[in-house]
């Protein structure tokens, strides 16, 4: 299973741009794969992705949108591949089940001042510095004022 941008860019588990994010499953089974199934959930309900199989190269395809992924934070992604081996009735067909969540982060970072503390009552002499940690999986590369 592989995550990317429209532009073939992939994705390592975060989200930070504002393009459709495009999933690629490559799935192979002696019988066949008939059908991939697949859902994103941020917080309720669960919401489905429509999956297309690519005829050439055999792989299954879906995609979210900048609006399924509309806000920041963690997603979970869930996909079922069935494949085609007979079973009985009463029976629920064999199928491989992927769970994978990904993480959102597109309007900047959210940081703690960590020193000096109590920032709220702190009194400088003409410098100050202050230090600042991250809330989230999500590091500044810079800080700008």
């Amino acid at each position: 299973m592989k995550l990317s941008y429209d532009d073939g860019t992939e994705i390592g588990g975060l989200v930070t741009r504002n393009d459709p994010v495009i999933i690629t499953i490559d799935a192979e089974d002696p019988s066949g794969i008939p059908n991939v199934k697949g859902t994103y959930k941020y917080g309720e309900p669960e919401n489905e992705i429509k999956f297309e199989k690519d005829q050439a190269s055999g792989e299954w395809t879906g995609m979210l949108t900048t609006s399924d992924l509309s806000n920041n934070g963690s997603y979970e992604l869930k996909f079922q591949i069935y494949n085609n081996v007979v079973y009985n009735p009463g029976e629920q067909p064999l199928m491989k089940e992927i769970i994978k969540t990904v993480n959102v982060q597109r309007e900047g970072v959210v940081m703690d001042v960590l020193k000096p503390d109590p920032f709220q009552t702190h009194i400088s002499g003409k410098t100050l510095d202050v230090e600042f940690g991250p809330v989230g999986d999500v590091k500044a590369s810079t800080l700008e004022c």
